[in-house]
């Protein structure tokens, strides 16, 4: 069964009570008529997480999963769900119950987020979850897993603040944006910069004011020094030596403070209260025309408008730090920690992938699918290890640029057709190899991409299938009880260029599959110019037809022969190295031989 983390009830008074984190076994869930099936990638914290767990926000839950953002792939639709959304990388909304208002939350019972509470029975620290297609995003193709899981709820709620309640989004305004660290003011940042105005920061630490210089603020200053208002004064340009809107989400002092900085009429912007529940009203801001504004979350149509804003300009959320497995709690107990202590820059992102002992076995309409790690992992933990529930069709869909290691509990797979769907099955170089391993059946058997992974035998009882693609692919694999045991992706160019990973059966890998067919491509060209050369230059142009010529040329051919002949092989190999040549030796261990000797038994 998936996995989900949430809270343990324990007996103490709110802010004294501090409620441990729980790994416990949810039902897969079965999508609705307009639902979607999402595999979760990756889930990000937020102050209200940890608020949750010191039970100082209202209806705290300990059997919905934590957390309100997430980022993940559709691996199914239900029947009246758009099919365009199947394996999609997608973004939640964090939120229910405000479609468009400029007010706020339309419905009756107010806004409900994701994650923890019993007002809305979802949360995104779950390895599956089940939500309408209407509430999620196509996740922007620039942000990482990791950035994506970043976006949904900071995003949302500094896009609000800034653009539709600060009245200030306009090139050259000079914005306030305190409390800079956190992931709300750091996407207010980059909203500002991105739009043009001027911003202007505040921190606790100095260091955290250098990093959001680099990330363009204008200057910034330390609350913590006395009098800091008056430093920051100085900082303004002399043409507009005030501020026009503050966007604020601690309180305590800030409106005494703004009083000397706004200018008449100006704007204060509060999104949250994480310092102090309250804050004061002086007789000096209202004789001066300032406005106090509260900004919470945001509608959905200001999440789809942030969505596409970050899409348009490229705008990475930052990340402060990531933990891999939903089930590190020991990990994931310290970034709530971090929290704890305001030493974070930018999101905590908790990376979900499948556990280390045992894998999963997750039943759905069509068999049992069970995902385990790869040890690759441990060696290299950059790496992105992407687990997911195959969809009822038992569809799964590789992603472009990314190499997947398969393996079966039988041959049942190796004997299904595969097939390609619409635009995932594009790419000659796809269609050669998924080509090549149903022309080879259950003869398929492949060493290993690491050393480490060599020791695990070759068997017909579980056959290894590699598929090494630069094109996106699509697997239907209708077959009843196939285990799919292993689904890792490695990016290519990570195997070729960073950590040098044994090819299956080369010891470097000279050149990647494309490369191959453009080479071949070329000496065919080069033969078919050469024979022109040998046979009608002695006859028409003898001038041309110097015996040192005819043998330069004869010798180049012969070498692109040579040379194209070891492509041939490379290609061939790719599908077939390790088969009955691999099971005799074990691991095809050089990249002539092993080619060459696969590539003549094919």
């Amino acid at each position: 069964m998936p996995k989900a983390i949430v809270m343990q009830h324990v007996e103490g008074k709110p802010g004294k009570v501090y409620y441990p984190l729980q790994l416990k076994d949810v039902p897969l869930p079965t999508p609705g008529p307009n639902d979607l099936l999402i595999t979760i990638h990756s889930a990000a914290l937020n102050h209200r997480d940890f608020f949750l767990r010191q039970s100082l926000y209202p209806s705290p839950s300990f059997d919905v999963p934590l957390l309100a953002d997430g980022h993940g792939v559709v691996t199914s639709v239900g029947s009246s769900a758009s099919k365009s959304w199947l394996h999609k990388r997608v973004i939640l909304t964090p939120g229910r119950g405000w479609r468009d208002s400029p007010d706020g939350p339309e419905a009756p019972t107010g806004y409900s987020i994701l994650g923890g509470t019993k007002t809305i029975k979802l949360g995104t620290l779950q390895e599956v979850i089940c939500v309408h297609e209407d509430e999620v995003e196509e996740a922007p193709g620039h942000l990482s897993n990791a950035e994506a899981a970043a976006l949904p709820l900071t995003g949302l709620t500094g896009w609000r603040a800034f653009v539709t309640k600060s009245g200030n989004a306009e090139k050259g305004r000079n914005i306030l944006i305190t409390g800079i660290g956190g992931g709300v003011a750091l996407n207010v940042l980059q909203f500002v910069v991105a739009m043009g105005a001027n911003g202007y920061v505040t921190s606790g630490t100095q260091d955290k004011i250098e990093k959001a210089k680099k990330m363009g603020a204008k200057g910034g200053v330390s609350y913590k020094t006395e009098g800091w208002e008056k430093e920051l004064k100085k900082m303004l340009p002399k043409d507009r030596p005030f501020v026009d809107a503050i966007i604020d989400g601690a309180g305590g002092d800030v409106v005494a403070k703004a009083v000397r900085l706004l200018k008449p009429g100006g704007v204060v912007v509060q999104y949250g209260m994480t310092v102090s529940p309250k804050m004061d009203w002086s007789m000096n801001a209202v004789l001066k025309n300032l406005e106090l504004r509260g900004s919470t979350m945001g509608s959905r149509k200001e999440f789809k408008d942030m969505v596409a804003f970050i899409n348009e300009k490229k705008i990475k959320p930052i990340v402060s730090r990531t933990v891999k497995g939903i089930d590190n709690l020991k990990d994931i107990d310290g970034l709530f920690e971090d929290i704890r202590n305001g030493s974070q820059f930018g999101k905590l992102v908790i990376e979900l992938v499948s556990e280390e002992s045992g894998g999963k076995s997750w039943k759905t309409p069509r068999g049992a699918f069970q995902l385990v790690p790869d040890s690759l992992t441990r060696r290299h933990p950059s790496n992105t290890i992407t687990s997911w529930i195959p969809a009822p069709h038992s569809q799964a869909s590789a992603t472009k640029g990314h190499t997947y290691r398969w393996q079966a509990a039988g041959r049942e797979m190796i004997h299904t057709k595969t097939v390609h769907k619409g635009r995932d099955g594009s790419g000659f170089v796809g269609r050669f190899f998924l080509s090549s391993l149903i022309f080879l059946d259950s003869r398929i058997f492949s060493a290993s991409f690491h050393p480490a992974l060599k020791r695990e035998p070759l068997s017909v009882s579980a056959p290894r299938i590699f598929i090494f693609s630069l094109k996106p692919q699509a697997l239907s694999l209708p077959a009843d009880n196939v285990q799919i045991k292993h689904i890792c992706q490695y990016p290519i160019k990570t195997l070729d260029t960073k950590y040098k990973l044994q090819h299956r059966y080369s010891a470097d890998r000279f050149w990647d599959s494309p490369s191959e067919i453009n080479f071949l491509i070329f000496v065919s060209v080069w033969t078919l110019l050469a024979l022109a050369y040998l046979i009608i230059a002695p006859m028409k142009f003898p001038q041309f037809a110097h015996k040192y010529a005819i043998l330069g040329v004869e010798a180049v051919t012969m070498i692109f022969w040579f040379a194209g002949f070891i492509a041939l092989a490379d290609l061939l190999g790719d599908a077939q190295c390790g088969s009955r040549a691999g099971r005799r030796s074990g691991v095809c261990r050089s990249s002539i031989a092993g080619c060459v000797f696969a590539a003549f038994e094919w």
